[in-house]
């Protein structure tokens, strides 16, 4: 068996999928950004549920933990598939205001 090789060769290992496999993961972890959003609106645990279900309804949304007394919502998302302005129409669809924040 040929040992692993981080560069390219033109022969073919075990390894050598392993290596690509990897760096495909890798490359789509490195997609995912988090957004924060201050929204408005929100009063009680229902309202957090409505705004959860509202962004994890997106392709491309892989996380949302919403900040009910911050009335902030952080959204981990590829912004190829779900970009700021498809979460802000999202939350406004749903009746919330919203629009992009800063970290609490």
């Amino acid at each position: 068996m040929t040992p692993c090789n981080p560069i390219p060769t033109l022969a073919s290992s075990p390894c050598e999928s392993i290596n690509k496999t990897h760096a495909h993961k890798a490359t789509k972890m490195n997609t995912q950004h988090e957004t924060v959003l201050d929204v408005t609106g929100m009063s009680c645990s229902s309202c957090v549920r409505h705004v959860s279900d509202a962004l994890r309804s997106l392709d491309g949304v892989t996380a949302v933990e919403v900040q009910l007394r911050a009335g902030k919502v952080l959204v981990r998302h590829d912004p190829a598939k779900a970009a700021v302005t498809a979460l802000v129409t999202a939350l406004d669809r749903a009746g919330y205001g919203s629009r992009l924040g800063v970290a609490a």
